[in-house]
């Protein structure tokens, strides 16, 4: 019943009734947020902080945790899911968004092992895929890794995000990389695929003071 509650409050088209009624089904949702009509399903804990905004459309399912803080931001026309079987075997299943994060429109993102983007990070253009389970071809089962995007990173439209990738801070992606493995340098541009640094960037860029 409550998940009937839930994905009926998600289409409701008034964000502050919305944030009402979020509240009284235990989320925590402030008043400055904003929540566009969307498809809620099968969600425990849903946090949105001070002037963070929920897109038009986006469908968020099975997910543990749902945290975006203040001044985060999911635009239209997302995916973004978790396996229930994986939960049910104990993966985190939640999406973690830092204050002044930003996912734009029409991107899929699997959050079954754990996804956070750090501070001021923005995952841009459309059609980017985070994957964060799969089978292990030496156990023939599954598993989950998680996803770390660190703080003033931007991932460029059509990347591809395999599981346990992890950025360095002060990063930049072009558009169709192939993101795998653990950066451990800051202020690069990443290109091709796999994706690997070409050349070091400005510390001093404007984008790194977000």
């Amino acid at each position: 019943m409550l998940n009937i509650l839930t994905f009926c409050v998600g289409v409701l088209p008034s964000s502050k009734i919305k944030n009402l009624l979020f509240r009284l089904l235990g989320h925590l949702v402030e008043n400055s947020a904003t929540i566009k009509p969307i498809i809620i399903w099968k969600c425990k804990d849903i946090v949105v902080e001070e002037n963070a905004i929920l897109g038009a459309l986006s469908v968020f399912r099975d997910l543990e945790c749902l945290h975006l803080e203040s001044n985060a931001k999911i635009g239209q026309l997302n995916w973004i899911s978790a396996s229930k079987l994986l939960a049910g075997l104990g993966a985190p299943s939640k999406l973690i968004m830092s204050r002044d994060s930003v996912i734009t429109n029409r991107h899929y993102l699997d959050v079954s092992g754990g996804v956070t983007i750090g501070e001021a990070s923005a995952i841009t253009g459309v059609r980017s895929t985070f994957i964060t389970h799969g089978v292990s071809y030496e156990t023939n089962e599954q598993g989950w890794k998680g996803i770390a995007i660190e703080h003033h990173n931007l991932i460029g439209s059509n990347s591809i995000l395999i599981p346990g990738v992890r950025t360095n801070p002060y990063s930049i992606y072009g558009m169709g990389a192939l993101i795998a493995g653990e950066s451990k340098e800051s202020y690069k541009l990443f290109l091709n695929r796999p994706s690997e640094p070409k050349k070091s960037l400005n510390s001093k860029s404007r984008y790194f003071f977000n």
